[in-house]
């Protein structure tokens, strides 16, 4: 019974194993869009993919965290109201849909959540929202981001650590002067909550099933006795 118990309990770890944050990208280069700049540019939309690639297998997150460089001493947030939302997307780094932003958005597109930005900018800026099941096999991820009552900020714009030509990731974004993107994007990492592997979810089951047949014996063996 012992044994049968030990096995449980490691089988049970196993099936709750799974990496605590995945970060995309390498920085490169501060970049003051989205959080820090974007009012400037009169910007209303920010998309940044992420390659499947990047991800080792089924993952489902449920925060987003972005890093602040040192340039203009951390400088501060544009005040806005920003709502984020995650899909699967078939479109690929560095070939986002630059006419229609719709276009890039995957058919289980999510709300992530709303969130209320300005003043100094922290050194991380983490957003915890409603958890999203991605799986890489299915396709990239999208982050999608609006603005709402962006308002353009003086010098010391909050710039945050940034890529280029990072080979995992891009972005598409909507300003003034149209849509466009490039292969500029935010080092970005997503805190994640296990995910179940079925493996070890099957024999956690399998095991408890035994438990289960052991105790009933063990009882009725119990009761013949008496």
């Amino acid at each position: 019974m012992k044994t049968l118990l030990t096995a449980l309990l490691l089988a049970a770890s196993s099936v709750c194993h799974a990496q605590n944050a995945i970060t995309v990208g390498t920085a490169s280069t501060p970049n003051c869009y989205p959080f820090g700049c974007f009012g400037d540019s009169e910007g209303t939309r920010y998309q940044q993919v992420f390659s499947a690639a990047a991800f080792s297998g089924p993952i489902t997150i449920n925060n987003i965290s972005w890093y602040t460089s040192n340039r203009n001493g951390g400088g501060k947030f544009e005040s806005a109201s920003y709502t984020v939302s995650l899909s699967t997307t078939n479109k690929t780094v560095n070939h986002l849909d630059e006419n229609n932003l719709d276009n890039n958005l995957g058919s289980n597109h999510q709300f992530f959540g709303n969130y209320a930005l300005s003043g100094n900018a922290q050194p991380v800026l983490t957003f915890s929202g409603k958890a999203f099941n991605y799986d890489p096999a299915q396709g990239n991820l999208l982050l999608d981001i609006r603005f709402y009552g962006l308002t353009a900020l003086a010098p010391r714009s909050a710039y945050m650590e940034g890529t280029f030509r990072d080979p995992l990731t891009s972005r598409a974004y909507t300003m003034s002067q149209g849509t466009m993107q490039d292969n500029y994007g935010l080092v970005t990492t997503f805190n994640l909550l296990p995910v179940p592997e079925p493996a070890s979810y099957a024999m956690l089951m399998a095991g408890l099933g035994l438990l289960v047949v052991a105790r009933r014996r063990q009882f009725s063996a119990h009761s013949r006795a008496i």
